[in-house]
Parts: structure tokens; C-alpha cells; sequence
């Protein structure tokens, strides 16, 4: 594999990266949001509604349901990212992105034939090593899970961006 084909496929796995990390921030945000909508209506109106309804079958039910969200208010931590861990996805994503910048810049010196291959190769590796103490300094903060079909959708993103960068 030539250096010409590493740097295409780090800017390919760089990119795909960025854009799951960015998939999976909002889909996590997105959750969180939907679950404080959630126990706030519920909250509401089962304390609203405890006063007319408390001696019905829906006051038990609502009573049932302010407990469970009470429970899962004890352990969300559990279930959800923290605001501190979805800042460490921010910041590895910015990660990512850096480093597509940093490989496309050595990409197109060495397309331009402004570099060498031994020097691009050189450069290369130590991109690769600051990239990675990175990358890691940033993933350690948070367990970033795989969701399969979020993966597929960020590699296709992926590979339509740089087949409209390789057009270009």
C-alpha cells in the first residue's frame, strides 16, 4: 500500500469517525431531552391530577409511574451520559476532525507533489502518534457504544464526502 492510499484511508476512517461521533452526541442528546420532557409531563400531571383522581384506578396508575421516574431520576446516571461525558464525545469529535485536517493538508502536499513519499511517510506516522494520544486522552473520559446501523450511515456519509472531495 502506497502512502498515497494510507493517507486516503486515514482521512476515510478520520471522517467516518467524526461523523458517528456526531450522530451519536445527538442521538444522546436527543434521548436525555425526551426523557426530562417525560418526567416533567408525567410529574406534572400526576400531581395536578392526584387531588381529583386519587381515589380512582388512573391516581394508582400515576402514583405508579411519579415513583418509577423517581427511581430512574436515582439511577440516570447509570443510563444515560452525563453532561460532562456528551462534552467528551464534543471533544473527541473535535478530535477526529483535527486530525482529517491535519491528513488532508499532508494529502494534498504530497497530490501536489510538494513532498516526497519518504517525508509524507514520515509525517505520516507522526501524525498517527499525537493522533492517537489524542484520541485517547479524549475516549478514556466515555464508552462511546456501537450501533451498527449508525456505523453503515456514518461510513456512507463518509465515502460520499470524500468522492465529492476526490471530484473536486
Amino acid at each position: 500500500m502506497t502512502i498515497f492510499d494510507k493517507l486516503w484511508y486515514e482521512m476515510l476512517d478520520a471522517k467516518m469517525r467524526e461523523f458517528y461521533c456526531t450522530a451519536y452526541l445527538k442521538r444522546h442528546r436527543n434521548i436525555k431531552r425526551l426523557y426530562k420532557v417525560a418526567t416533567l409531563v408525567f410529574s406534572t400531571s400526576g400531581i395536578l391530577g392526584w387531588a381529583f383522581l386519587k381515589d380512582s384506578t388512573f391516581g394508582i396508575v400515576t402514583s405508579s409511574i411519579i415513583s418509577v421516574i423517581s427511581l430512574l431520576q436515582l439511577i440516570e446516571g447509570q443510563i444515560f451520559h452525563s453532561d460532562d461525558q456528551l462534552d467528551s464525545v464534543c471533544q473527541l469529535t473535535l478530535c477526529y476532525e483535527t486530525h482529517f485536517r491535519r491528513i488532508e493538508q499532508l494529502f494534498n502536499q504530497l497530490n501536489a507533489w510538494e513532498i516526497e513519499d519518504a517525508q509524507a511517510s514520515k509525517t505520516y506516522y507522526q501524525l498517527c502518534e499525537t493522533y492517537s494520544k489524542e484520541i485517547f486522552d479524549s475516549s478514556k473520559k466515555v464508552t462511546i457504544k456501537n450501533h451498527e446501523r449508525m456505523k453503515a450511515e456514518s461510513e456512507s456519509e463518509a465515502q460520499s464526502y470524500l468522492q465529492r472531495y476526490n471530484r473536486a
